[in-house]
């Protein structure tokens, strides 16, 4: 009897946040204008794998949000948070493009969404809410013409072994041409009223 178990297509190896900017440039002006008028909110996404090992990916997803009030910035969002993850060896090349530009922003997504969340409110806005964001849809508009730039390596060696968190090392360059995706507006959002959970 076969014991071997059977091969994953992906591992999630670790989550973090790469990086998180919050301003609040009109505090405490911004608080009663915003009491009269609700702010105007954009929310603009990108994915962007980029091979670190063999099998090895970090996939980064990028979220900016806007938010104005009249004629005043309410608040401004960046952040990069990204996945570390291993495709399995047998994993075809459709196959894993949809694992890294479609299942792992799935995975990170609920994360994300929470520390902005959780950054407005901290910032004495009510909690930002952002409505679901379906991936599959981004994967198929970006399938052509942007995947092999998205999915390049960064210049340099690939290094043997599983990278691990903090110090991975970058695989060999697959295209000296590759530039990120365009972000674009790809969810709604909104802020909680006042007294939500």
């Amino acid at each position: 009897m076969d014991r071997t178990p059977p091969e994953h297509s992906m591992l999630i190896l670790t989550q973090y946040v790469k990086d998180f900017s919050f301003e609040n440039p009109n505090a405490p002006e911004i608080y009663p204008a915003m009491s009269e008028q609700s702010p105007e909110i954009t929310v603009n996404i990108d994915v962007v794998p980029i091979q670190r090992d063999e099998r090895v990916y970090e996939v980064v997803l990028t979220l900016r949000i806007n938010a104005v009030t009249g004629d005043k910035v309410a608040f401004l969002i960046e952040l990069d948070h990204a996945a570390l993850v291993s495709i399995g060896e047998s994993v075809g090349e459709e196959e894993k493009e949809r694992l890294l530009l479609g299942e792992t922003p799935r995975y990170i997504f609920p994360f994300s969404r929470k520390i902005l969340s959780d950054i407005t409110q901290d910032a004495a806005f009510p909690p930002l809410v952002i409505n679901p964001i379906n991936f599959d849809e981004y994967f198929n508009r970006h399938k052509k013409g942007t995947l092999k730039a998205t999915l390049a390596a960064q210049p340099g060696a690939a290094q043997p072994g599983a990278a691990q968190p903090g110090a991975a090392q970058p695989g060999a360059a697959q295209s000296q041409d590759a530039q990120p995706s365009d972000p674009e507006p790809s969810s709604e959002a909104e802020l909680a009223a006042p007294g939500a959970g």
